[in-house]
């Protein structure tokens, strides 16, 4: 049960995204699967095209819609931040998955799967 209840952390915690600073701004760019591809197709058409800058839509904190002109660097930095996370949430996932089979039952029981991913995240 712990093992499902890690991974469904896991993957909110990646698809939720990262804080990024644009324009003075601090913005959320998400990292679901559908993100990624879209930046990197993105990235593509800005080369393509010879063009520096386009719009982007991003959330604000209460998961609004922002809208922000950003450029090929930009897009690469979110794509580094995003693979970065993932990789961040895989190596959690494995530590927690480890670090259960090392419970009792009684520890089992009390142990917070979001309290204990979010440590480790931060680590």
């Amino acid at each position: 049960f712990l093992k499902k209840e890690i991974e469904k952390e896991k993957e909110k915690i990646i698809e939720n995204g990262f804080e990024y600073e644009i324009n003075s701004k601090q913005v959320i760019q998400k990292c679901r699967e559908k993100d990624k591809s879209n930046i990197l197709g993105t990235m593509q058409l800005l080369n393509e095209t010879k063009q520096s800058i386009i719009d982007w839509k991003f959330n604000d904190e209460n998961n609004n819609d922002v809208i922000e002109k950003i450029t090929p660097g930009n897009l690469k930095e979110m794509l580094i931040r995003g693979a970065q996370l993932t990789s961040k949430g895989i190596e959690t996932e494995q530590k927690l998955f480890y670090v259960i089979t090392k419970l009792t039952d009684k520890q089992l029981e009390k142990f917070n799967v979001e309290d204990e991913f979010l440590k480790l995240m931060e680590e």
